[in-house]
């Protein structure tokens, strides 16, 4: 790792990280808020949801029980809190890490110095993870800590934990997919339209296949199959295959892009 590349990328992209802890974190108390707000009429809220057809309440994460505490309202907008947003915004910075360089025709420069490509892809994915990992844990808290005000008794932090780990893990999984999309342009783009492409093909695919209910082995294709937002089971645990696939492809992902840049011509 590069030192001096590492705190230049570090400043260069501390504001966008504050906007999407801001965007994550205000998303995620305008949630709260609105559970707050709901409690008194809850249950004629969550029949009149009940009676949709089942797939549909499926490719949304909804029951009448998952609204019957906290937890399970939390966990049926999970999935736009995590994937969603902070797993778009994974993709992106997984995409803008070379392929910024070059949109802005700055990578002659940078990989021309005498520090070896490996170094450079290194040290801005160490810049990208700490960004990532901040940015879910920050998000984390603020669940913690909002949700044990409105209902302390209802939290249960094992589980809690567990969620997040799976959006932790699902967002790697993203960042490594945008940096592998990324090596194959023949001239680096802005990746702010792929990111977002990609998070929401995913998302309408995995609802899709939700909806139709005869072809759920595509499923596993997507990154919301790894993700286990039954909180309101009792035997919910921490699942070693949704995190071990995930971070297999993971690590198959940024390996082939560490080759791919490897040989990668920047100059034409």
């Amino acid at each position: 790792m590069n030192k001096t590349l590492f705190y230049k990328e570090l400043k260069r992209g501390f504001i966008g990280w504050i906007s999407v802890v801001a965007i994550s974190c205000g998303y995620l108390i305008l949630i709260l808020i609105v559970n707050s707000t709901m409690t008194p009429m809850m249950d004629s809220v969550a029949e009149m949801f009940g009676s949709m057809p089942e797939g549909f309440l499926k490719a949304l994460n909804f029951s009448s029980q998952s609204w019957s505490n906290i937890m399970g309202f939390y966990a049926t907008y999970f999935v736009f809190l995590v994937p969603l947003i902070t797993g778009g915004f994974s993709v992106v910075w997984g995409i803008n890490m070379i392929a910024k360089e070059e949109y802005h025709r700055t990578a002659e420069f940078l990989l021309t110095r005498p520090v070896p490509r490996h170094q450079v892809l290194s040290t801005k994915m160490v810049v990208v993870s700490l960004y990532i990992l901040s940015t879910n844990l920050l998000i984390y808290v603020t669940a913690l800590v909002g949700m044990s005000i409105i209902d302390a008794q209802a939290v249960n932090v094992g589980t809690l934990t567990i969620l997040h780990f799976y959006g932790l893990v699902a967002c790697f999984l993203l960042m490594a997919l945008g940096l592998f999309i990324s090596m194959l342009f023949k001239r680096g783009r802005s990746g702010v339209g792929i990111g977002i492409g990609i998070v929401m093909g995913c998302y309408l695919f995995d609802m899709i296949l939700k909806v139709y209910g005869k072809a759920d082995f595509l499923l596993y294709l997507t990154p919301f199959k790894y993700i286990n937002l039954d909180v309101i089971n009792p035997g919910y645990a921490l699942e070693g295959w949704r995190i071990l696939v995930p971070l297999g492809v993971t690590i198959l992902l940024v390996a082939s892009s560490y080759l791919l840049f490897r040989r990668k011509d920047i100059y034409t």
